[in-house]
């Protein structure tokens, strides 16, 4: 008798914890679920494909995006995403991914690698976009050039002048964003380490108050609109 007690006392505080388990959850995802986010998409895939793509199978790209094309930010519903993307309206293999979106935050995400390597990446950044003082700016560099090595981005104010650099940035990474001073400048992609340029973005003008990212797309060696490029964002 005393054994059934037992029995029965310890399966009723595995039920109770359990439900208290599940209850702890629900509220979890509730609070997730609450609000809005904000994203904006960006397709950074270097190849002769149009995309378009899906959060929870509703549709985020108005028109489809071909290669450096960007769906301006748009308001979602906060909480978990499963987002897909399709290439020249069919759907791609494994491009399905849950992502998770805050309350009042704001999100870049660039599709990235190669669709006919099998190789699609979805590089999710939180922006800030809180404004620096009136002679400031805000930057950032990403680089989503699959196959490139650790780069840099030196910012110049000519060709041969630096003023600072990004370091060590590899495919599928970001920098923190760092303060500059407005201005025209000279950005020129090298390999980490290197002082030879793989690539020069001149004439990039950037505004006292704003906030951006230098997003270097394209491949190392590819020749057209894939080469090798810094391309620059406009955040807020």
């Amino acid at each position: 008798m005393e054994n059934n007690v037992s029995l029965l006392l310890k399966y009723f505080w595995v039920l109770i914890a359990f439900t208290i388990f599940s209850a702890c959850k629900q509220d979890k995802a509730k609070l997730l679920d609450l609000g809005e986010a904000s994203i904006r998409i960006i397709n950074a895939v270097p190849e002769n494909t149009a995309i378009s793509v899906k959060l929870n199978d509703s549709l985020k790209t108005p028109q489809v995006l071909n290669f450096s094309q960007i769906a301006s930010y748009q308001k979602i519903a906060a909480g978990y995403k499963v987002i897909n993307t399709n290439s020249n309206r069919l759907s791609i293999t494994n491009a399905n991914l849950k992502l998770l979106f805050k309350n009042k935050k704001n999100y870049s995400v660039f599709i990235a690698g190669k669709i006919s390597k099998d190789s699609l990446v979805y590089i999710v950044l939180e922006d800030n976009l809180t404004s620096p003082s009136d002679t400031t700016v805000k930057v950032r560099f990403v680089n989503t050039s699959p196959n490139s090595p650790s780069l840099e981005a030196v910012f110049s104010t000519n060709v041969s002048d630096s003023v600072a650099s990004f370091s060590s940035t590899t495919f599928r990474a970001s920098t923190v964003y760092q303060l500059f001073k407005a201005g025209n400048y000279v950005i020129k992609i090298r390999q980490a380490g290197s002082k030879q340029n793989l690539a020069l973005g001149a004439n990039f003008k950037i505004i006292a108050g704003r906030v951006y990212t230098i997003w270097v797309k394209g491949l190392l060696n590819g020749t057209g609109e894939y080469q090798l490029n810094p391309a620059l964002l406009t955040d807020n």
